[in-house]
């Protein structure tokens, strides 16, 4: 819902993306206030208990862009104890100093939490597909991410029509709480 659309670049053409990115990389990109509506709302349901609500707004203000989006999201889940929650917030600034120059900031926040149904046997998938591992099930075992934060900031300069300079920084803090096995 976010995303304005994803780049696949495989092998050696993701190299641009990073020094890591030899084996290639996945890019995706968000809308801005260029290509966003103003308002948009979405409401999607579907089988076990899935619902996703998302409100989202975009904009062109002089120099300045913007586009922030607000989502949520849970679920029961098709096997026992697979309920799943999430919300969100993703945002992006842009400001253009002259034509050749433009940075923006971008922000994501982030919060789930996940039942988790634990390792079954093939034996108990083909009696009862839907049923959990009991130990995890009595634990009460879960993935929750209290919040991963990601800030970030890209420069661009345009040297020409086909040229540019970029640089770019970026924090990120994903912390986890996996509450799994005899210790949790």
């Amino acid at each position: 819902m976010w995303v304005d659309h994803v780049e696949v670049l495989r092998g050696a053409n993701g190299f641009d993306r990073g020094a890591l990115a030899l084996g290639g990389a996945i890019d995706y990109v968000s809308h801005t206030g260029y290509d966003a509506p103003l308002l948009q709302v979405h409401y999607a349901t579907g089988s076990h208990g899935y619902q996703q609500r998302q409100v989202s707004s975009g904009q062109v203000l002089g120099d300045f862009d913007y586009y922030v989006s607000l989502t949520d999201s849970n679920a029961d889940g098709y096997q026992d104890h697979t309920r799943s929650q999430s919300k969100g917030l993703i945002g992006n600034f842009g400001y253009r100093f002259n034509p050749n120059l433009e940075t923006r900031f971008y922000l994501r926040y982030r919060e789930t939490d996940n039942d988790l149904a634990g390792r079954v046997t093939k034996r108990s998938i083909e009696h009862d597909p839907r049923a959990a591992n009991p130990a995890y099930v009595s634990r009460d075992d879960r993935r929750k991410q209290p919040g991963s934060t990601f800030v970030g900031n890209k420069t661009t300069y345009y040297l020409d029509d086909d040229s540019s300079i970029q640089a770019g920084l970026v924090y990120h803090d994903y912390p986890m709480d996996l509450r799994e096995g005899p210790t949790a």
